[in-house]
């Protein structure tokens, strides 16, 4: 069962098409959406980005702080080397896998590499409003 934690809040989606892009409109946004969060008495915030690095300089730019100790690593495995994560003996007999995706922490990065097609650092950020 999930708890309500009250005052706070999550980003979900906050987007800007390129054609509207460098006219300061995600900043006006964001003014808009804190004015009517702290309104309603919340007063803290958090957004969860990935491998978007103009994003991420974005948040940063608005006074939000990277929680590093949250964030973590989606990592896309090859099939073909798949079995270095599965324990055959518990899994029984399979035809073989399509797609894995699993997490790990930020620190198992060179670990996992050699083993993923695809690894995206899902960080998060955080304000106090």
């Amino acid at each position: 069962m999930l708890r309500r934690q009250s005052g706070r809040a999550v980003i979900w989606h906050l987007a800007v098409l390129p054609e509207y892009r460098k006219r300061h409109i995600a900043a006006f946004l964001w003014a808009e959406v804190k004015e009517r969060l702290t309104a309603k008495g919340i007063r803290y915030c958090e957004v969860w980005t990935q491998e978007d690095e103009a994003a991420n300089r974005w948040y940063l730019a608005q006074g939000f702080r990277n929680i590093k100790d949250r964030n973590w690593l989606r990592c896309y495995a090859r099939p073909s080397r798949t079995d270095w994560f599965l324990n055959r003996a518990n899994v029984g007999e399979i035809y073989g896998v399509e797609e894995m995706i699993f997490e790990v922490t930020p620190s198992r990065r060179d670990e996992v590499a050699e083993y993923c097609y695809r690894i995206d650092e899902v960080r998060l950020y955080a304000q106090k409003l």
